[in-house]
């Protein structure tokens, strides 16, 4: 357990330095209420004409901060359900799917503090109000309450129930598909890191729309007189009849990259380290277990 917990806190760190500029351009593209965006490539240039490549890791501390307490609490989670399953049935993708969307909700508990800090930071309606990630979080407790926190609370468990559900299935499913048990260490790295990708793009698909909601209702004042967005469905009602259904997909595209790319490279690391601290791999220790999934921030 701690092997595994060092790996996925160091797997995690790796994915959030590789993919925070998308990271960036996903959360601004989802707060724009106003027409269409433009591309991810153009986006990515303004950004830096905005702050140079500093600008492109604004809100990397809470982000980083959030992954450890989040991978340990679906990892334990996920593993302790999986156990608990294997004791009266055969595990299946189907197992692993519902293991995973149980672990996405205490994982969307502990990530939302730091989400709220990260969105406010990385958005241009706050540009100069904060001056760090502590200092966002001080005002947001003076000025908010404790509560202002947890903004977004019920779509942030939502869109980690759904993504993770979905990924997890689709990773055992995959895994047991393409991959045998003599692959060799290379082989099965670059195996996982393929299969980490698709699953994270497909995944991506069916969460979307919650993760935008998410983004309106933690940028907002929670103490405003009359808050535009109230609750996740009515957040989801206002952008399709303000914006068109269109809207609820903003920043998908950086999304789906950001989150595949993010398997692609923490997965791979997560089985290498956990690998290297153990001296073998998780299904050498639990036999009849589907090998741990490192699901990223979303």
């Amino acid at each position: 357990m701690a092997a595994a917990s060092q790996a996925a806190a160091l797997a995690s760190l790796a994915e959030v330095v590789m993919v925070q500029p998308l990271d960036m351009v996903k959360t601004r593209f989802q707060l724009y209420e106003k027409g269409r965006n433009p591309s991810v490539g153009r986006a990515l240039l303004d950004i830096y004409r905005e702050g140079g490549v500093s600008r492109f890791y604004r809100g990397f501390l809470p982000e980083a901060a959030s992954t450890m307490p989040a991978r340990t609490a679906m990892y334990m989670t996920y593993n302790a359900i999986l156990k608990k399953m294997s004791e009266h049935m055969p595990l299946t993708a189907g197992c692993s799917s519902l293991a995973g969307a149980c672990a996405g909700i205490p994982e969307g508990m502990l990530v939302t503090p730091l989400q709220v800090v990260k969105v406010r930071l990385q958005s241009k309606e706050y540009l100069g109000r904060y001056h760090g990630t502590l200092d966002c979080c001080k005002k947001i407790v003076l000025q908010e309450g404790v509560q202002g926190l947890f903004a977004g609370l019920g779509a942030t468990a939502a869109r980690n129930f759904i993504w993770n559900g979905v990924y997890f299935g689709l990773i055992f499913h995959l895994k047991a598909l393409l991959q045998s048990g003599n692959d060799s260490g290379m082989t099965r790295f670059v195996g996982t890191s393929g299969i980490s990708f698709v699953g994270g793009a497909i995944a991506t698909c069916f969460n979307a729309p919650l993760d935008t909601a998410k983004s309106r209702m933690q940028l907002q004042d929670t103490k405003a007189a009359t808050p535009k967005y109230r609750n996740t469905l009515q957040t989801l009602a206002l952008v399709v009849k303000e914006e068109g259904p269109r809207a609820c997909y903003k920043g998908f595209a950086p999304k789906v990259l950001r989150m595949a790319f993010g398997g692609a490279v923490g997965m791979p690391i997560f089985e290498a380290v956990n690998a290297a601290l153990t001296k073998r791999y998780y299904h050498d220790v639990m036999s009849n277990f589907s090998s741990p999934m490192l699901v990223q921030c979303n």
